[in-house]
């Protein structure tokens, strides 16, 4: 039997939604696109470098989950992501990857 996939409740994903939001606009956080060896993505919380050649986008919402929750073991980062990026609609996905795109270094 396959399990049910539970989403975030709608005000938890916009939440964490805003603050992802939030920190595309601010000066407190860069991200830069490099090739890892061994990551998908890392951040020491005032740049996130994500790797190319992985699912970018998702890294991104895993390195912010970092920088929001830095105490977070990372089993909780993992499901909290895994449950994030279930919660998104088609267009929240569109609207996330056009504001990385902009600010990409």
């Amino acid at each position: 039997m396959k399990s049910k996939i539970r989403k975030l409740p709608k005000g938890r994903r916009d939440y964490l939604l805003k603050r992802i939001y939030g920190l595309l606009r601010s000066d407190d956080i860069s991200v830069v696109i490099i090739q890892l060896d061994g990551y998908q993505g890392e951040t020491d919380f005032e740049t996130i470098w994500l790797d190319p050649r992985k699912k970018f986008l998702s890294t991104f919402l895993h390195e912010c989950i970092h920088v929001f929750y830095p105490a977070l073991a990372e089993s909780k980062v993992l499901a909290l992501e895994y449950r994030l990026r279930e919660s998104l609609t088609n267009r929240q996905w569109l609207n996330l990857t056009r504001r990385l795109l902009e600010v990409i270094q």
